[in-house]
């Protein structure tokens, strides 16, 4: 099992504990079998000792934004949503929120007993975010930013095609 290799797994956060949400340590002398453990495991279809499918996350973010329910999610590395009334409710979704709106639903939500989330559908123009970045600094890029009235994390622009970003290396 992994806490063999690593030892006890650590939270960052008393609400992190409730959702066991850990962080995992690991020291660099452990680090080859750790590597090892996790490819063994990514390499199984619905391994019970670590979940590598975003369809669990993504469901609950559906229903949590758009009160929708997903019936199957695939993996997905590009999407095209083809359904209109559905990219109709996300864009409604989207300019509807600001990132402080989502900070006062998910403060509304913790003192009403929640967990303090809420979630929404963010779709911004391609186009002008990767625009956006190379007009930045490398330092800038590894920052959060505010673009159209949104926070943008810093792993965002990671995935923009043509835009490097000195944290993430390609693969």
């Amino acid at each position: 099992m992994m806490r063999d290799l690593t030892g006890d797994f650590h939270f960052d956060s008393e609400r992190s504990r409730s959702e066991q949400d850990f962080r995992i340590f690991i020291r660099p002398s452990d680090w080859t079998a750790v590597r090892q453990f996790c490819i063994q495991h990514f390499s199984r279809v619905h391994d019970p000792i670590l979940e590598t499918d975003p369809g669990r996350e993504l469901a609950e973010g559906f229903g949590d934004a758009l009160k929708t329910s997903l019936k199957r999610v695939y993996r997905i590395f590009e999407a095209a949503i083809s359904d209109s009334s559905l990219a109709r409710a996300m864009m409604v979704n989207s300019e509807s929120l600001s990132y402080q709106d989502l900070c006062e639903l998910a403060s509304e939500d913790a003192r009403s007993g929640g967990r303090g989330r809420a979630n929404a559908v963010l779709g911004l123009p391609l186009k002008r975010i990767s625009d956006v970045y190379p007009a930045m600094s490398l330092e800038e890029r590894n920052a959060l930013i505010l673009f159209e009235r949104n926070r943008l994390e810093r792993t965002d622009p990671a995935v923009l095609e043509g835009v490097s970003v000195p944290r993430y290396q390609r693969l």
